[in-house]
């Protein structure tokens, strides 16, 4: 029976049988196209809105994006009398312009008073839950519209939300 086995690799010469490399390269070659596919797919080559041609920004009539004012991040207690709890909490804000991001470095101290009062009048049941959080943005967008204007904020984002 060990007559009728063909082997590429004479054991007797002392060497050791090598196993094919066949797969590796195709290993290989597989990673360097999935490589090759996530760097065209997330911005790799025509990225650059200058070398791609026809691309013309938004779709017509969708709202383009404004500025993003990133303000530093609010510490405050919560309205909790049972025990002491903390929110981090920071946001960013979506200018419609220009001239409206500047109008929030302008007015930094009205706004972070404005922020600051709100949040530390929230209760651990105000915050808990998605739809606490999306009323909170938009409270929050209110009370910054009235301190900047109604025209100057687009939306209001929070960035970054801990409790303890």
């Amino acid at each position: 029976m060990a007559d009728t086995l063909e082997s590429d690799v004479d054991l007797d010469a002392g060497e050791a049988p090598s196993k094919s490399k066949l797969p590796m390269l195709m290993m290989l070659i597989g990673l360097a196209g999935l490589g090759g596919g996530a760097y065209l797919a997330f911005g790799g080559a025509g990225s650059d809105p200058a070398e791609t041609e026809g691309e013309a920004g938004p779709p017509a009539g969708a709202p383009s994006s404004g500025p993003l004012v990133d303000l530093d991040a609010f510490v405050v207690n919560l309205n909790e009398r049972a025990e002491m709890r903390y929110l981090k909490c920071r946001i960013a804000i979506e200018a419609a312009d220009e001239a409206a991001a500047a109008s929030f470095e302008a007015e930094t101290v009205r706004v972070r008073n404005a922020v600051l009062l709100y949040l530390s009048n929230l209760t651990l049941a105000d915050i808990a839950g998605i739809e606490k959080k999306r009323a909170i943005q938009t409270a929050l967008g209110e009370r910054i519209r009235g301190v900047v204007g109604d025209d100057a904020v687009r939306q209001v984002y929070l960035t970054e939300f801990v409790v303890q």
